[in-house]
């Protein structure tokens, strides 16, 4: 994400029977101290609330919404949080906010809205991420909210509620008559703790649905505004009269009853205005039924990029390894609903059956290593439990154990991993001059281990980077002899 790409792309007034996407783009604008004017406006009552204020079914679909922040907007620390770099919203124009403007003495943090919509895919509206090379620019921050009236906005949060994006796994942004303005991204890892949104994969909401908008307008803590319903609906989006600011692009749009997702917002009408009397900034007020909206795209323009099964959603594979004498499993589960499960196990000519029950740790996985494995044999594995009195499984695992010692990456022991106690799993086939090495996205090593005096069987290796290494997505490489392997390794500092 470029510095200045995010508001760039930010929508301009609205105007029958629908605006174009040339308008939506036709507002450059600066970051931080002078952000810019857009969707910014609020519909007869101001209805946003802080997440502490919000009924908890509300609160519970919030957790899945998050803050798109330039990396640069937060500072790694060395005990497992992260600083939040944040600007004053009173201080964010010229002139000032008004002084009974609401939420003036909180922070603002990022530039857009998204939402999880499967464990590790992240929705938002697709000015906001552009193309893949704005992917190295941004973070995904969960939990930037007020969750105690007695308790300010945070400054900090921990490491793990930020995400990295690694893929565009889906991207859209029309002009008219087919509006469409959509990213669907990959993060670097399953988010635990935390239930994807359900979203309408069919179908149009009705005229008159009351729904609720989730985000960050204009970078604020996380906001839930409810009263508001849709007022138009056409073949490719809606309007809804939303209290809806430059940030809540990317927003979910939910039935305020079922909390499905409708639309994700994208753009809006101007503006903040000038109180001429007071020499100050204010929200622009208009009434509920002014006659031109916020407007919506429909989640059915996305909702191919989800798995076609429910149980995937909830349950994802995070790896299954094999050694000639193991197997090792481990899976995440979208969110703390799933108190335990049974672990069951097959071999090709056999049935199912039950090998262990398995409760997540801490971080929301749940985690098995198989012993009772024969070499050269291969296994099924899934997780089966209970929901809503139906008994769910899921998708199925198969994996081939080896005959004898082989060579294999096998990984960071945790992944994610910390840089200052970076252990990483291998496996040597034989005794032979050898290397590990831990490099980032751009080739450039960062610590680099020599493996010439280990023999051939598992080994666990430590690995001490050469500089400072920062949060994010990086390559381990393995060599032996005239062997080579890479893979992944997520680090959370």
């Amino acid at each position: 994400m470029r510095k200045t790409a995010l508001f760039t792309l930010l929508a301009a007034a609205l105007c029958a029977p629908g605006p174009t996407v040339r308008e939506a783009i036709a507002r450059p604008a600066a970051r931080l101290a002078a952000r810019p004017s857009g969707p910014q406006v609020v519909y007869g009552e101001d209805d946003r609330l802080d997440y502490y204020a919000a009924p908890p079914a509300l609160q519970h679909a919030a957790d899945a919404v998050c803050v798109l922040v330039e990396r640069d907007e937060l500072i790694v620390n060395g005990d497992g949080t992260v600083t939040l770099q944040t600007v004053p919203y009173a201080s964010s124009f010229t002139p000032p906010l008004c002084d009974d403007e609401r939420f003036r003495s909180q922070p603002t943090l990022g530039e857009c809205t998204g939402f999880l919509i499967s464990p590790d895919l992240v929705v938002t509206a697709g000015h906001c991420i552009a193309e893949a090379g704005d992917l190295g620019d941004v973070a995904f921050v969960f939990g930037f909210a007020v969750t105690d009236p007695s308790q300010p906005a945070p400054t900090s949060l921990p490491a793990s509620n930020v995400y990295y994006p690694t893929a565009i796994v889906g991207h859209s942004f029309h002009d008219a008559p087919d509006f469409s303005d959509y990213t669907v991204v990959r993060l670097d890892r399953p988010v635990a703790g935390r239930d994807p949104l359900t979203i309408r994969r069919t179908g149009t909401p009705p005229l008159g649905e009351r729904v609720t908008l989730i985000g960050y307008p204009y970078g604020l803590p996380l906001k839930v505004a409810s009263g508001a319903e849709v007022k138009r609906v056409t073949p490719t989006f809606f309007e809804a009269n939303t209290d809806s600011y430059v940030g809540n692009s990317g927003s979910p749009v939910v039935d305020s009853t079922s909390l499905v997702v409708e639309g994700l917002l994208y753009f809006g009408k101007s503006d903040y205005t000038i109180d001429t009397t007071e020499n100050c900034t204010r929200t622009r007020v208009l009434p509920d039924d002014f006659g031109s909206y916020e407007g919506s795209i429909m989640t059915r323009d996305f909702a191919r990029f989800l798995p076609d099964s429910t149980d995937d959603v909830r349950v994802a594979l995070l790896q299954s390894l094999a050694g000639f004498d193991h197997v090792d499993l481990e899976w995440t589960a979208s969110g703390s609903w799933l108190p335990g499960a049974e672990l069951d196990r097959r071999g090709e000519a056999d049935d199912w059956k039950s090998l262990a029950d398995v409760s997540p740790d801490d971080a929301g996985l749940f985690s098995y290593v198989d012993h009772a494995v024969v070499a050269g044999q291969s296994y099924g594995y899934r997780l089966t439990w209970s929901d809503a009195n139906a008994v769910q499984h899921s998708a199925e695992t198969w994996v081939a154990v080896p005959l004898d010692l082989q060579f294999s990456l096998v990984g960071a022991r945790p992944n994610p991993a910390s840089a200052r106690d970076l252990n990483i799993a291998l496996s040597l086939a034989e005794t032979a001059p050898g290397r590990l090495g831990l490099y980032d996205l751009a080739g450039r090593r960062l610590a680099e281990a020599d493996l010439g005096s280990l023999s051939a069987g598992a080994h666990i290796v430590h690995l001490s980077p050469e500089r400072t290494v920062r949060s994010g997505v990086y390559w381990l490489r393995l060599t032996s002899g005239a062997r080579s392997a890479s893979r992944v390794v997520i680090i959370l500092d």
